[in-house]
């Protein structure tokens, strides 16, 4: 894995993204840049970002909309973000705070302080990593299972495992997901009936059904067979 950090960096307007992509790149850091929250979260499937500098006033989809949008993916130390907004913006800040913004910076940016509160949350960061899980009926939301299957949400435990609505990253749609507990992993007879479980979620046709179930060993979170 590489060293180099990767700041996403979000503004509508093209001038403030240039700038702070120039300044950025001098200092080291690999930047990307979204000209709106639709694009930006699509720059998150692919796990690479370790900190966003976000601008609050934003057409279509705000900046604490997509700040919301985050925090139901990856917590405060794993995604840190960054607000940045007009002096004049106190209340969108206080908003922004409470719902999980790491810092701000005010407009016109002070670099040296942006820097600084950059390499500051960065120092911190903890990114999710597959061998984190533990308890397979306590997984938390924005945990990457096998490279490919992104939390979101638990809808369910029994006695074999948990069902977690997830991402697939790779098809970039919403599946279900069956970590099994280790004891039903070794169990021939938990896992015969897992697969027909998948296969028969597989066949159902229902407006709401999501694609598919896998299981996973919660030691490793990767996928049995």
């Amino acid at each position: 894995m590489s060293d180099v950090h990767t700041i996403l960096v979000v503004d509508d307007h093209s001038d403030n993204r240039e700038l702070l992509t120039r300044r950025l790149e001098r200092e080291g850091f690999r930047v990307l840049e979204a000209e709106s929250g639709r694009q930006a979260l699509t720059y998150l499937k692919d796990g690479e970002v370790s900190l966003i500098l976000l601008d609050v006033m934003m057409p279509e989809m705000s900046g604490i909309e997509v700040l919301q949008a985050v925090r139901e993916a990856y917590s405060a130390s794993e995604l840190p973000v960054i607000m940045v907004t007009a002096k004049a913006q106190s209340d969108d800040m206080v908003e922004a705070l409470g719902q999980g913004a790491n810092d701000y910076v005010t407009k016109p940016i002070d670099f040296p302080v942006a820097l600084a509160r950059i390499q500051a949350q960065l120092r911190i960061r903890r990114p999710a990593a597959d061998d984190e899980v533990s308890d397979p009926r306590d997984l938390r939301p924005g945990l990457v299972l096998d490279g490919r299957y992104r939390l979101e949400a638990r809808v369910g435990a029994g006695n074999f495992g948990t069902v977690y609505k997830a991402r697939h990253l790779e098809l970039d749609h919403t599946v279900a997901v069956k970590v099994l507990q280790t004891s039903a992993v070794t169990d021939p007879d938990a896992v015969a009936r897992f697969r027909r479980e998948g296969v028969t979620a597989c066949r159902v046709r229902h407006p709401t059904r999501w694609a598919s179930s896998i299981s996973a060993s919660p030691a490793t979170g990767s996928p049995t067979s």
